[in-house]
């Protein structure tokens, strides 16, 4: 999968001077926010944070595409508690300035995307329109969060997900797995980004 990333970065960025590596981290002012506190895949030019990829192998679902796209590539703090019904930036006291200078470090990244494997069937299959938080057993605050991005949508598919975080800013890449009719391995490039 980081092949096939490279790739298309060269067909993206400038040909010169960057590198991609495994696991990169924001130099944010606060690390106590766990949501970003590392990326799957991070592409340098020198010391300079160009792209932040966020993939998925085994759990290709739409509640993992608005984790990684809309809360920890676009900085969106907006999502509705499932219970609570408080944003999350008022569930994790984000202040208003946190969220700004959030916001203006992730829009300084050119290329921030979603990499996502997984049989085509899934693209079109209606699922909640809400992502969650992994957290520590003692943890007690609100963990699921119905979509800002999406609202006031409950359901979805992966592909209009796809959709709206293209029309956000961010690149998506959806390889398909062997097909179970064909055989075929197929690619997908869903609109936006």
């Amino acid at each position: 999968m980081q092949r096939a990333f490279e790739d298309d970065l060269r067909r993206r960025l400038p040909p010169a001077g960057w590198s991609v590596g495994p696991k990169a981290r924001l130099s944010l002012p606060w690390p106590r926010y766990s949501a970003w506190s590392q990326y799957d895949i991070g592409v340098l030019n020198d010391d300079r944070l160009i792209a932040l990829l966020e993939l998925s192998l085994g759990d290709t679902n739409v509640p993992h595409a608005l984790h990684n796209g809309e809360l920890k590539l676009l900085g969106n703090c907006s999502g509705t508690g499932v219970s609570s019904q408080k944003p999350f930036s008022t569930e994790r006291a984000l202040t208003a300035d946190d969220a700004a200078i959030l916001e203006r470090h992730l829009k300084s990244i050119p290329v921030r995307g979603l990499f996502f494997v997984g049989y085509e069937r899934i693209l079109n299959q209606p699922e909640r329109a809400m992502w969650w938080e992994t957290k520590g057993a003692n943890f007690s605050g609100e963990t699921r969060f119905w979509s800002a991005l999406l609202a006031p949508e409950k359901k979805t598919t992966l592909r209009q997900v796809f959709q709206r975080l293209g029309e956000a800013g961010l690149h998506c890449w959806f390889y398909s797995a062997r097909s179970e009719e064909t055989g075929e391995t197929s690619k997908y490039f869903p609109a936006g980004g």
